[in-house]
C-alpha cells in the first residue's frame, strides 16, 4: 500500500509539473501575441510617421523651389531696375548736355 500511496503521489506531483509547465507556457503564448500585437501597432504608427514626413519632405521640396523662383524673380528685377535707372540716368545725361550745349549757345550771342 505505501508503495502504491509513493506511485501515486509522483503521479501527482508529476501531473502538477505539467501544469505548471502547461500554465508557463500558455503565459508564454499571451505574452507573445501582446507583444505581436504592440509591434503592429508601433509598425503602423511608423508607416504614418513615414507618410507625415513624406508629406512634409514634399512641401519642404515645393518650398524650396517657390524660394529659388523668388529669388530669381528677385534679382531679374534688381537688373531690370538698374537698367531702367541706368536709361533715366543716360537721359537726363543726354538732356543735362544739351541744356548745356543750349546755355553755351545763348552764351556766344
Amino acid at each position: 500500500m505505501n508503495l502504491q500511496n509513493n506511485k501515486i503521489q509522483d503521479i501527482q506531483r508529476h501531473q502538477q509539473d505539467w501544469e505548471d509547465v502547461l500554465i508557463t507556457i500558455n503565459n508564454i503564448s499571451s505574452l507573445n501575441e501582446k507583444t505581436c500585437k504592440e509591434l503592429e501597432l508601433k509598425q503602423m504608427e511608423l508607416e504614418q510617421l513615414n507618410q507625415v514626413f513624406a508629406e512634409q519632405n514634399e512641401e519642404f521640396r515645393k518650398l524650396e523651389e517657390f524660394t529659388a523662383l523668388l529669388e530669381v524673380r528677385r534679382q531679374n528685377e534688381k537688373k531690370q531696375l538698374r537698367q531702367t535707372f541706368q536709361q533715366e540716368i543716360d537721359v537726363m545725361k543726354m538732356h543735362l548736355q544739351d541744356c548745356q550745349k543750349e546755355i553755351e549757345e545763348q552764351n556766344f550771342k
